[in-house]
């Protein structure tokens, strides 16, 4: 039997593997995310609600209102689905993470198989490259709240600078180095490449996201303190706009984990898991 037989053999094998029960560190993981998930659907809830029909009459729906519905709902999640046939209907990142945890992620090596192993890699990657699409249309929501008030042309290309970074990365993270995409949930099915290289992409990508997440939360206090208002009325603003730092704050603490992309031991475990390297033993 070919190598590319056996792939296909532990492929339906692994479809064939109902999933496992998710305990200690699993159980956690996916009790945070859907805290989050319920926290995130009403604020967008709310957001739709108070632009799209509190203030339908005055126009007041603008693109940073769909860039954010859009980051959101994460239409690439659905085009993975229907292009996979995998079971179950994932619109956010977030879903696919709990799926995974029903097949392994966050549970220590000795409790599992190659076979459900599999499985978590492959709904890890659909989380990442959902994650890494989500990135640039929340930074793009952000960029176009602040073109409102922004005339200044040394503000508006410094956004447009920002956008087209976040942009670049995001694409260039998402871009595979596995052929064809499914050797990265099962190396029996192609080839991949140093994965060394993903763990420099993921350094860049945290780099440029720090340093545009600070962008957004510093230059609301240029642009606003010029506006005619009061004060106390600025301070405010400044406030809201400038909550972008609380994203950088979350990049910064994440940085540090990068370097377990590289794990050799309970890899589904670590903070953060190799999707290639799953198999590598």
């Amino acid at each position: 039997m070919s190598t590319l037989e056996q792939g296909e053999q532990l492929q339906k094998l692994a479809y064939a593997h109902p999933p496992i029960e998710p305990q200690g560190f699993a159980l956690v993981l996916i009790i945070v995310v859907l805290i989050f998930v319920v926290i995130a659907t009403v604020i967008m809830a709310l957001r739709v609600y108070v632009r799209a029909w509190m203030l339908r009459y005055t126009a007041n729906w603008g693109w940073e209102d769909t860039f954010a519905v859009l980051s959101y709902v994460s239409l690439e999640a659905v085009m993975l689905t229907v292009i996979t046939h995998c079971q179950g209907s994932f619109i956010v990142s977030s879903v696919f993470a709990v799926k995974a945890a029903y097949f392994g992620l966050g549970t220590r090596d000795d409790k599992l198989n190659d076979l459900v192993m599999v499985r978590c890699a492959e709904y890890m990657l659909y989380s990442q490259v959902t994650y890494g699409t989500t990135v640039p249309l929340i930074k793009a929501s952000v960029v176009f709240m602040l073109l409102r008030i922004t005339v200044e042309p040394k503000y508006r290309w410094t956004l447009y600078i920002m956008q087209l970074l976040a942009t670049v990365m995001a694409i260039v993270a998402s871009l595979t180095y596995c052929t064809p995409v499914r050797a990265y949930w099962n190396p029996l099915l192609g080839k991949c490449g140093d994965f060394n290289r993903v763990v420099i992409i993921g350094y860049v990508w945290t780099a440029v996201g720090i340093v545009t997440d600070w962008c957004c939360a510093i230059l609301p206090y240029f642009v606003v303190r010029k506006l005619q208002m009061n004060r106390r009325s600025k301070r405010i603003v400044m406030l809201i706009l400038g909550l972008g730092a609380l994203a950088s704050t979350a990049t910064i603490v994440r940085a540090p984990y990068l370097q377990y992309y590289l794990a050799t031991k309970d890899k589904l475990c670590e903070p953060t898991t190799p999707l290639t390297t799953i198999f590598s033993d």
